[in-house]
């Protein structure tokens, strides 16, 4: 694909909502580019009016601000960002996020190279230093459900049987595909989500993210969890 450098290699979507404390980290985090092409960065705010755009529009002039005039919801502000976006990759990410450029290169780099891959997640560290469980899923089955409210899941986190909601028995520094990732890190090359479409927004929140990993699965890529690289999710 030849695609002139002017053209973002990224393009980097974060929804804020009451965010003025955390996006200035998060922003702090990301590269202004990869492999000698732009990183793009579009913050959409469904909270205007609690110092987020004014921190923004001072430490971080580059970043294309757009305030909502209402709480949209986060699929509908996520589908506002990327209708702004230019770049080959779009990554949907949030706010309580600390990033580095080594885990964004990396993902960057596999969906690029590797055309079947239609989302990807690095793996996500809590605060405290353990893994957030909700970056690599299963499709939910009753099974599923069920082992995880009963406790059995937390129980024999190891077993196959058991563990299938979030997949502790595999393990945690590898990569393999899965049946859905975490919407706090959501990356796919552009051409993908043209073909599968974007996040529902009859989902106010929560669920949407699951949603388009199904539909990114049916038009028959594969959605990949990878605990090589990882960034912090707060």
């Amino acid at each position: 694909m030849n695609l002139s450098r002017s053209v973002p290699q990224l393009s980097i979507v974060i929804v804020a909502y009451k965010s003025r404390d955390e996006i200035g980290p998060c922003l702090a985090s990301l590269p202004s580019a990869l492999d000698g092409r732009p990183v793009e960065i579009i913050v959409v705010d469904n909270s205007p009016g609690d110092g987020a755009g004014d921190l923004i529009r001072a430490r971080f002039p580059g970043v294309d601000y757009v305030p909502a005039e209402k709480n949209l919801g986060f699929g509908r502000a996520n589908n506002l960002g990327y209708a702004r976006s230019s770049g080959e990759c779009v990554l949907f990410l949030n706010p309580d996020t600390i990033c580095n450029e080594a885990a964004l290169a990396h993902c960057a780099g596999r969906v690029r190279a590797e055309r079947d891959i239609g989302l990807i997640s690095p793996k996500l560290v809590l605060a405290d230093g353990g893994m957030d469980p909700a970056c690599r899923r299963s499709l939910p089955t009753l099974w599923d459900g069920f082992c995880r409210a009963s406790g059995l899941a937390a129980a024999f986190p190891r077993t196959r049987l058991f563990a299938g909601y979030n997949l502790t028995w595999r393990p945690d520094d590898g990569t393999y595909d899965v049946g859905a990732i975490n919407g706090a890190f959501m990356l796919a090359r552009r051409d993908v989500l043209a073909k599968t479409g974007l996040f529902d927004e009859r989902f106010f929140m929560y669920g949407d993210d699951l949603d388009l990993c199904v539909r990114v699965a049916r038009a028959g890529y594969r959605i990949v969890y990878d605990g090589r690289v990882q960034i912090t999710h707060l």
